[in-house]
């Protein structure tokens, strides 16, 4: 039986690729398109062929189009909004930050928002498959991972008991920062860069994820998508030990890849894909992680489809790119 689903938010980057996702999956079809802002409610060229109108969004009125799950590609303080009247009448996968932290406290300094909502923040699924795939079958909220998070969470999670001292850099194409227009994002502005090095916001996230801290610095690179991430640590591991953890974890994930010694990730072989690649090095107790994603995939839309298969009953990998076009 087809699936409805109601997107809402699909003009930026995240909301495209998910829309596209959506579009060319066998088993589900839009029940509506939906628009955060007056600025949305126009029409999408790259969705034209679905002859839909944009409408405006609010729980009522995408309920009104019986979806069987709503999919939100919005701002936090959209979520914020819309969730509270949609969550317990439908699933709802929301792709924005304001479902993942569960101390509103912590979500309240780290996004200067205050966060009206903390017994639904208690129950949300952190939607991250590899990590999380029992809890996904049955939540009625899943708040879908970061970018940055999503390449670092996956490279550690399988031996974080086994490490200590981590810092993290990544690496990010503009893509990453939104399609508002911003002078630092310009072509003829943007240049490398590291940025949020006092502390970004994605920092609790990944510390949440790994119940340890961690020192993240993120770096902005002039090309358009992908991720690449490179972790520090210590540990009395050896690397056949390292590897041998990160195969127990992903041997029968579909879209990780432990890549053999002596090989690195690079952005360009997981663009345009739902694929992270893992490459790993240790010498004298110093462990290296290097880990790369399609930011606008793995890092979003991609990993959310993940979910709402999941959650719908339906394979994992539907309707989600195999390969970059």
């Amino acid at each position: 039986m087809t699936k409805r689903i109601a997107i809402v938010g699909v003009r930026g980057y995240t909301g495209t690729a998910l829309a596209k996702c959506i579009a060319r999956h066998p088993s589900l079809e839009f029940a509506g398109i939906f628009g955060s802002r007056d600025g949305d409610l126009g029409d999408v060229p790259s969705l034209a062929h679905l002859r839909l109108p944009v409408t405006e969004a609010t729980p009522e009125s995408i309920l009104d189009h019986h979806p069987d799950a709503v999919m939100l590609c919005t701002p936090v303080e959209t979520s914020l909004d819309l969730v509270p009247g949609l969550v317990g009448r439908v699933p709802v996968v929301d792709l924005s930050a304001a479902y993942r932290l569960k101390d509103a406290s912590l979500f309240e300094r780290v996004y200067g928002v205050s966060h009206h909502d903390a017994t639904v923040l208690e129950h949300a699924c952190y939607g991250m498959p590899e990590v999380n795939r029992d809890e996904i079958v049955s939540a009625s909220l899943i708040a879908s991972p970061g970018c940055y998070p999503t390449s670092a969470i996956l490279a550690l999670h399988p031996v974080r008991d086994v490490v200590s001292g981590i810092v993290i850099h990544s690496i990010s194409g503009v893509s990453g920062a939104g399609r508002q227009a911003k002078l630092n994002t310009s072509f003829c502005e943007v240049s490398l860069e590291a940025y949020g090095v006092q502390g970004h916001r994605h920092e609790p996230e990944i510390a949440q994820a790994l119940a340890m801290p961690v020192h993240f610095v993120p770096h902005l690179a002039p090309v358009d998508r992908g991720i690449l991430t490179t972790i520090h640590a210590t540990t009395d591991a050896t690397e056949d030990e390292i590897r041998a953890r990160l195969h127990d974890a992903y041997a029968d994930e579909a879209f990780v890849s432990v890549l053999e010694p002596g090989r690195y990730p690079r952005t360009s072989d997981v663009k345009g894909t739902n694929r992270i690649h893992i490459g790993v090095h240790v010498r004298n107790g110093a462990l290296v992680l290097v880990s790369a994603i399609d930011n606008l995939l793995k890092g979003a839309a991609g990993q959310a489809m993940q979910s709402l298969n999941i959650l719908l009953d339906l394979p994992e990998g539907a309707g989600i790119p195999e390969v970059a076009p």
